[in-house]
């Protein structure tokens, strides 16, 4: 549903200087923008229109897929980001896809379960210490985490460490199957999701931890989707964890990090679970009240933040299949950052962390760009 009015683009643009979507405020095109692809998406099911290979390749997988859309237009029911997962998909089963780069990092999913192209063995090469395979909590590493983003799995590992909890890491471990879900590739992600649940079941553990948003919002949002009832474990995002460690005086914040900080909110971690109504919007204050509890912090915030965050423009394979659009989107939210006179962009995810700091460089900037992890890590040395 969208009743084209506008007033998205035009209104909300207005009020805030941006659009509520990241490409569009990159490349103009209305074929990039919500309204745009829900008109295509109407003429293709009217029969009056099919799949084009311009429309797959210059439009249907430039998008991020981050419900920002759905969160500033209620008409959307929500379901935005699983209309361009579906018709993704569709345009795969039609031979129309995937991208040349989306397939790449599929074969790899296929190959090495990750998208990578990193050996499966070295997954944890990152660890200071052996730990054990079995535990009743498990730590969910993802695929960025261990080969693009180590400093916060390390810092993920020096958090639960600190708390004295007993945590294992599974060897076995595969990709959550989230750049496949996002890209259309269902097929490759339900043998993803299989092969994870039966391990972590096998494992007995009844609580998985992750570090990553998107891994999170997979494990949350698709898998029970498919395996719902085979999911006797709970999910929770290491910045769950973390509040409710300071809360039970487990986990001890003492050295002060004298920072001025902004947090940019993932899309996966809160906006896609509130606007699916497993979240409520207290929960968007978790990741600030853990940074606040760090001693010597101040937060300030963007104008765009929580439910109305920008994108940060990774996800949904943009950063993969149109390097360069991920990369203006981000300097868009960097420049956000700016704005606040901060001293570091902080996020909650390895994927944002990737992309900004991308973007930071390019520009040149003075933001240090960082995970909540690595902040609260910092406070325990």
């Amino acid at each position: 549903m969208c009743s084209r009015c506008g007033v998205c683009k035009v209104a909300y643009s207005l009020e805030t200087r941006w659009s509520p979507c990241p490409i569009y405020e990159v490349t103009g095109w209305d074929s990039d923008y919500a309204r745009g692809k829900m008109l295509i998406a109407k003429a293709i099911i009217d029969r009056e229109y099919s799949y084009q290979p311009e429309f797959v390749n210059e439009s249907l997988f430039k998008c991020t897929t981050c419900g920002y859309c759905e969160w500033y237009c209620k008409t959307t029911c929500g379901y935005f980001a699983e209309l361009m997962e579906t018709m993704r998909e569709d345009a795969i089963n039609l031979g129309l896809a995937p991208l040349p780069p989306h397939k790449r990092f599929q074969d790899s999913i296929v190959k090495n379960h990750n998208p990578y192209g990193e050996p499966h063995k070295k997954r944890k090469d990152w660890l200071p210490t052996k730990v054990p395979e079995n535990a009743d909590i498990i730590y969910f590493v993802g695929c960025t985490t261990p080969y693009r983003r180590p400093e916060i799995a390390i810092a993920t590992y020096n958090i639960l460490k600190a708390a004295d909890i007993d945590f294992g890491v599974m060897s076995d471990e595969w990709c959550c199957g989230s750049p496949a879900f996002r890209a259309g590739a269902k097929k490759i992600a339900l043998e993803l999701v299989k092969h994870n649940v039966e391990a972590i079941r096998n494992i007995g553990a009844k609580k998985v931890v992750t570090a990553c948003a998107g891994c999170y919002r997979t494990l949350k949002i698709d898998y029970p989707k498919y395996v719902g009832a085979m999911m006797d474990f709970e999910v929770i995002h290491i910045t769950d964890l973390i509040l409710e460690l300071i809360a039970k005086g487990k986990l001890k914040l003492e050295g002060r990090v004298k920072q001025r900080v902004t947090y940019h909110d993932p899309c996966h971690l809160t906006r896609h679970l509130n606007l699916q109504g497993l979240v409520t919007l207290e929960n968007f204050e978790i990741p600030r009240k853990v940074l606040t509890s760090v001693p010597g912090v101040e937060l300030v915030e963007m104008g765009l933040n929580r439910g109305s965050a920008f994108c940060c423009g990774a996800g949904g394979g943009v950063k993969s299949g149109y390097p360069d659009v991920a990369l203006k989107a981000a300097k868009l939210r960097v420049t956000m950052a700016e704005e606040t006179d901060a001293e570091a962009l902080v996020s909650a995810c390895p994927f944002c962390k990737t992309n900004l700091l991308d973007a930071a460089v390019a520009k040149d900037s003075k933001l240090k760009v960082c995970d909540v992890t690595e902040i609260v890590a910092e406070t325990l040395e």
